[in-house]
């Protein structure tokens, strides 16, 4: 979850004037990263609310991802402002995960209440005018930009990243070469890598993002051993698959598996 693997996103929240700022991009440009949820953000209320709508229910997966993306944003937000002593109350609107107090004991501040209407946090209005540690209006504008043309585009047809992503993914081959994928797009390998280009990304790019999240989806089952999650994603031994996944996440897969959350 560190801000800058979200791109142009990342950087146009990272180098925002405050959190108000920050949160209201997130709250616009959401969808591009990810386009089955959405964010709205709130201060009508006693207190500043952010709440998480997911377009699926698919489970163990919903769960997991609403869980990640209240741990990340806790955490991004105490980086981007240098504050480390945020707190707030997290609902979430599912029951009690097993194990979930080893990760309750990491944010002592916040108050976690389960089984309840909506995905939602609540903060203190006072956070809203923490400024961000890397503010920087020229920077942050050049992304606001260029979160607005990916914005309009999307708009006007399904990015060709985002099909990229698709066949990738229900492939039962992970490790799709350029070549097959264009040939089902009926377009030259070369065509692809331009257009991918155009649209700020790379077939490489792509497939490790794909390679990551299969990954980290197999470590989260201890039905599967490092070398069979090396061997399914395309790998030929651990060693490698190990470095990938470091340089994917800047842990060793081992290290994931014990504690996704850190």
């Amino acid at each position: 979850m560190r801000i800058s693997i979200h791109g142009f996103i990342g950087y146009a929240i990272m180098t925002a004037h405050d959190i108000t700022d920050a949160l209201i991009l997130a709250n616009r440009f959401i969808q591009l990263r990810l386009p089955f949820l959405q964010l709205y953000f709130s201060t009508f209320g006693e207190k500043a609310t952010l709440q998480l709508q997911c377009d699926f229910d698919l489970e163990p997966l919903r769960t997991e991802i609403a869980i990640a993306l209240t741990f990340g944003i806790i955490t991004m937000a105490k980086a981007l402002t240098g504050c480390e002593d945020l707190s707030g109350e997290i609902d979430y609107d599912f029951p009690k995960p097993a194990g979930f107090e080893r990760y309750m004991a990491k944010f002592p501040s916040h108050q976690f209440r389960f089984e309840q209407p909506h995905l939602l946090s609540s903060f203190d209005k006072k956070y809203l005018g923490l400024k961000m540690v890397n503010a920087d209006p020229i920077a942050s504008q050049i992304a606001i930009n260029q979160c607005e043309a990916e914005l309009s585009a999307l708009g006007e047809r399904r990015r060709l990243a985002m099909r990229v992503r698709d066949i990738l993914t229900k492939s039962e081959q992970h490790y799709l070469s350029i070549e097959n994928v264009a040939d089902r797009l009926n377009m030259s390998d070369r065509t692809l890598k331009r257009q991918l280009a155009a649209e700020g990304t790379s077939f490489s790019t792509l497939v490790d993002e794909v390679r990551y999240r299969h990954a980290t989806s197999l470590l989260s089952r201890t039905d599967y051993t490092l070398e069979q999650i090396a061997d399914e994603i395309g790998y030929s031994d651990v060693a490698n698959f190990s470095r990938a996944f470091k340089r994917w996440s800047g842990r060793s897969p081992s290290n994931w598996r014990k504690d996704p959350y850190l």
